[in-house]
């Protein structure tokens, strides 16, 4: 393992486990203090047992009172502080009183221990300066005091007992305690030559160990790792010492950072054996560092033990702990090293070996990417399978999940194991959709390798499996369908666009996959059609029909059922199609080839009266080829011709219509020719043809203006036109009728201007936009302000600024609130901040009327204000004004996170989510603020330490918050089913922040090459 070119050089790394954790106990800063609080009023309950104890209740903790018990804390630190001058005091008048005597050693060794106390009362008072409360407590003997110059004096004290009292029978301690008061002021070179005075001297002392271990942290720190590991080795003569484990677990990191990895392994086993010794006895737990040892082990055993060892390796040390994080950690590390080959070695050892592990889905999720890392897709897809085998509900491990924990309860829910079963396959769905997206890209960049091809396939019918209603799903099928047809399997492809037709919810979707997969049973019949294929054939149409009544290519699935029945002779079947095709796109190509196939059944089944009418019908289509119209005239000739109200009686509709007209045209002085041409008008409707109708219904108000039905007609046309996507009609007929109707003419010219606006017609409509701004009623004045404005109507900069004012001063919702987020927007994208947020203020105080996104929008755009004058406020801080400068940095946080969590209330999907990717980016700017927090000048080695430590407490639950906060993002994206892209981006940092390999996101598209036949779109006067 040393010669493998692709291992690096070991980073320098410091075991978890600080010398501060055994030989400082004494050193704490204000929360530590709560400690304190407890030995003090045991002490000073058993030396005042006569009072009854008031006063020590007043200051023990309470739980959830955080500034009551720094004050507790406070009033506990000047009760020892004004109990230990009072010590000191006395202690100074013993010594004049014994001086000379054997008591002054003692006296003078009981001294030094009271000023090391109150170092630590006075380094309280300075770590809580900023806490007006706090210092209004602090005792006048500490205000003039540092707690620097008390472990100073109480040095000088311990350096005088030794100079004097040489044969003090606790020299040792003086001697240990001088190190230590030393080592905490950072006299580190003093404070190695005393622990080293120690050892020489004192051999039988029980401290010799904790002098050890001492220098050999103050060495390790150095880097000096061969010095710290003489030491750290020396501790294993004492092995009943305290400090025992944490030597043996020091040398096995100096073994590591000396190049020594099997060394250090072995040290670790060690520390593994004294913790199951610590474990069996009930000796202190905290001498029990199997989990850490465990964890380093994965470090070691990588550089210089093979991989099939791996997994009995961790189950022995392991022993009563459960080894499978240590394994899966080890594995984590030969993929992060590319050592793939290692990887699948030792994850197949455990999935041979523990084959109930609630893991072995993870370690199934590893083996397939392990095979994709390594290229080798047929073993990825392979894993695939055995992984898709795991999650089935009758797996042996699904049963085994079920017998090892058959109920699982999660906060107030009771979940059924079988949920172990389902959450194995949103995992495996998750991995194998992953990773067919993955080989579909690479196989279209490499359309020649059909082994990504094959993959991809496999990858989706595991997918798909026990996957079928879920929207995600739905579009999956859709990709995997459109493959399967460019690899021209098209009756798999058909067969799978039926079930996405089936399933999904989006509209666009489910007309391709109904008319896919029409189109791919098509491709699939080389020559003539079986009875099996011509009825699912007709099964599919059907299904495209309902669905899409108005699809883009109904003529041509319509006419291809059609034909394919004409073709076996099955007339009754397919006249009737055909004359429907004929009647509803009489001028495209298809739909005259079905009239003359009409035509052609009607002559074959000598049913001349209904060919007579067909082609009158047909003849007087206006614009018709000129041979067309001389044939149809031909066939119209050999007919007779019936009376209109008999035709009506009989129900041949179509011809009434055209009598009635015809009547009408010819007999316009006849006061029954409106009510003729009204009856063809509502035959029309009546019979389907809903253009036409319309059409028809507006000749009749130009032929009969002062007709009774002139506004009824003019009411259908617009309904009609409106249905039809023809706008312009639309427009033009709600004209007419707002002359109609005075007392609606300004909603109904509104109308109209819409009609000319959505029809393109842009001039038309900004005319009939500024006649209502000018004289419409004030909510159409608002209405027309805002559509100048955001339709792109304004011939210059200031003209769309004078519809942008117009708009904001009418205050009629929701328009004035959709203006007035323009000007906030555009205030805040010129950085003129305060600006910004006083105009976004303006908007949300508009009230419940106004637009939701707007006023959204514009809280939205206050928290980002809010948030970047948080991210701007600086950490770094003297000593005195850290917590002031926490607090501003937490002000500011708070005000950003009442901001962003408003913007949730407001019931805009997209920005609710995005409100709660910035506030976990809020979150998680405060963790790294305080990680990379500088230490204040004037502040100790030691004590530095300590003050980092307690911001790192600080920083776990702020991260925590933030990737909890991202992940209430996450599960409201999902929720709100948003396809912008967020959830995969959020995901994609959730999944950083846990080390987890992140993909680019996939957006599910359609492919560009054309597929489906184009028809060319055709303006016709009827349906």
């Amino acid at each position: 393992m040393r010669n493998d070119p692709r291992r690096r050089k070991p980073k320098v790394k410091v075991a978890r486990i600080s010398v501060a954790d055994v030989l400082v106990p004494f050193m704490a800063f204000c929360l530590s203090a709560l400690i304190v609080l407890f030995a003090f009023s045991q002490v000073r309950a058993a030396e005042k047992k006569n009072q009854d104890g008031s006063v020590i209740e007043d200051l023990k903790f309470v739980p959830g009172q955080g500034e009551k018990n720094d004050i507790r804390a406070a009033k506990t630190e000047q009760l020892i502080t004004h109990t230990e001058e009072l010590a000191i005091s006395q202690v100074k008048k013993l010594l004049k009183k014994h001086r000379g005597t054997y008591l002054e050693p003692e006296l003078w060794f009981r001294l030094a221990e009271l000023y090391m106390r109150r170092a630590k009362s006075a380094m309280f008072f300075e770590v809580n300066r900023e806490s007006d409360k706090i210092v209004s407590l602090m005792p006048k003997a500490l205000k003039k005091k540092s707690s620097k110059d008390l472990v100073q004096k109480a040095i000088s004290i311990y350096a005088k007992l030794q100079s004097r009292f040489p044969r003090f029978a606790n020299m040792d301690m003086v001697i240990f305690n001088q190190a230590l008061a030393s080592q905490q002021i950072s006299w580190n070179k003093k404070a190695e030559a005393l622990y080293w005075k120690l050892i020489t001297k004192f051999k039988a002392s029980a401290l010799v160990p904790d002098a050890h271990l001492a220098i050999g942290e103050i060495n390790f720190k150095r880097q000096n790792f061969k010095f710290a590991l003489e030491h750290f080795e020396a501790i294993k003569k004492y092995p009943n010492s305290r400090v025992y484990p944490y030597g043996v677990y020091k040398a096995a990191w100096s073994q590591y950072n000396l190049q020594n990895a099997i060394g250090g392994l072995k040290e670790l086993e060690e520390v593994v054996r004294y913790g199951v010794f610590v474990s069996e006895n009930n000796i202190d737990a905290r001498l029990d560092l199997r989990k850490e040892a465990l964890a380093d082990m994965a470090v070691f055993f990588e550089e210089v033990l093979p991989a099939s060892a791996g997994h009995d390796y961790f189950v022995k040390q392991a022993g009563s702990l459960d080894p499978e994080p240590y394994v899966l950690k080890l594995a984590t590390l030969y993929s992060r090293h590319s050592k793939y080959g290692d990887e699948k070695v030792l994850l197949e050892d455990f999935k041979d070996k523990r084959k109930s592990s609630a893991e072995l889905p993870e370690v199934f999720e590893r083996l397939v990417s392990n095979g994709e890392a390594q290229k080798d897709r047929p073993e990825a897809v392979d894993q695939l399978k055995q992984f898709h085998a795991l999650c089935a509900v009758d797996s042996r491990w699904t049963k085994a999940q079920q017998k090892a924990a058959p109920v699982k309860v999660t906060g107030k829910q009771i979940v059924s194991a079988d949920e172990e079963s389902r959450t194995c396959q949103e995992r495996l769905n998750k991995t194998a959709l992953r990773y067919a997206q993955k080989w579909l890209r690479l196989w279209k960049k490499n359309p020649n390798y059909t082994v990504f091809a094959d993959s991809l396939e496999q990858a989706f019918q595991i997918y798909l499996e026990r996957n079928l209603e879920s929207e995600e799903a739905t579009k999956a099928r859709f990709v995997y369908a459109e493959h399967l047809f460019s690899r021209k399997r098209y009756r798999q492809a058909s067969e799978q666009y039926e079930i996405v037709s089936n399933y999904t919810k989006d509209k666009t979707i489910s007309h391709d996959s109904h008319y896919a997969a029409v189109l791919a049973l098509e491709k699939s019949i080389p020559g003539k059609w079986e009875e099996k294929d011509e009825k699912r054939f007709r099964a599919l149409v059907g299904k495209y029909k309902k669905s899409h009544p108005k699809g883009k290519y109904l003529l041509d699935v319509e006419f291809k059922m059609a034909l394919i029945a004409y073709e076996k002779e099955n007339y009754a079947f397919s006249a009737p199609i055909f004359k429907d095709l004929g009647a509803r796109f009489a001028k495209q190509d298809k739909g005259e080839k079905s009239q003359d196939l009409y035509m052609d059944i009607l002559n074959i089944q000598k049913n001349f009266t209904e060919l007579k009418v067909y082609a009158q019908a047909l003849g007087q289509v206006k614009g018709a080829d000129p041979k067309r119209l001389a044939k149809l005239k031909q066939v119209y000739r050999q007919s007779y011709f019936l009376e209109i109200q008999d035709q009506q009686e009989k129900g041949r509709l179509a011809e009434a219509v055209e009598g009635y007209q015809k009547f009408a045209l010819e007999n316009r002085d006849s006061k029954l020719a409106p009510q003729a041409y009204w009856n063809s008008v509502e035959i029309q409707f009546k019979i389907g043809r809903a253009i036409e109708g319309a059409e028809s219904a507006v000749k009749y108000t130009k032929l009969f203006s002062k007709g009774e039905q002139v506004q009824a007609a003019l009411e259908r046309a617009t309904e009609v036109f409106e249905l039809a996507g023809l706008l312009d009609k639309a427009s033009e007929t709600v004209v007419k009728l707002a002359d109609r109707k005075p007392k609606e003419k300004s909603l109904l010219m509104t109308l109209a201007a819409d009609y000319a606006d959505l029809s393109g017609s842009k001039v038309k409509a900004k005319s009939m936009y500024k006649d209502i701004l000018k004289s419409g009623a004030a909510k159409d004045k608002a209405y027309a302000a805002w559509k100048l404005y955001s339709g792109e109507y304004a011939s210059n900069a200031a003209e769309k600024e004078n519809f942008l004012k117009s708009a904001i001063a009418t205050k009629v919702q929701p328009y004035a609130s959709m203006a007035q987020l323009v000007v906030v927007e555009r205030v805040f994208e010129s950085k003129n901040l305060p600006e910004a947020f006083k105009e976004a203020s303006t908007l949300v105080s508009m009230g419940k009327e106004a637009d939701t996104h707007a006023r959204a929008k514009a809280r939205f755009i206050q928290a980002r204000i809010l948030e970047e004058e948080f991210r701007k406020q600086s950490v770094k801080s003297q000593l005195d004004r850290v917590s002031m400068v926490l607090a501003l940095k937490t002000e500011k946080l708070e005000k950003a996170q009442q901001a962003f969590q408003a913007v949730t209330r407001y019931g805009d999907a997209e920005l609710a989510v995005e409100a709660l990717r910035r506030l976990a980016g809020c979150y998680k700017h405060y963790a790294e603020a305080l990680k990379t927090m500088p230490v204040p000048d004037g502040l100790e080695a030691q004590d530095a330490q300590v003050f980092r430590q307690e911001l790192d407490r600080l920083t776990f639950p702020m991260e925590d918050k933030s990737v909890e906060t991202l992940a209430e993002a996450l599960e409201q994206a999902k929720s709100l089913k948003l396809y912008t892209g967020q959830a995969q981006q959020i995901q994609a940092e959730i999944n950083r922040l846990n080390f987890q390999p992140v993909d680019p996101p996939i957006e599910l598209g359609f492919p560009t090459d054309v597929l489906f036949p184009q028809v060319k779109r055709v303006e016709v006067g009827g349906l």
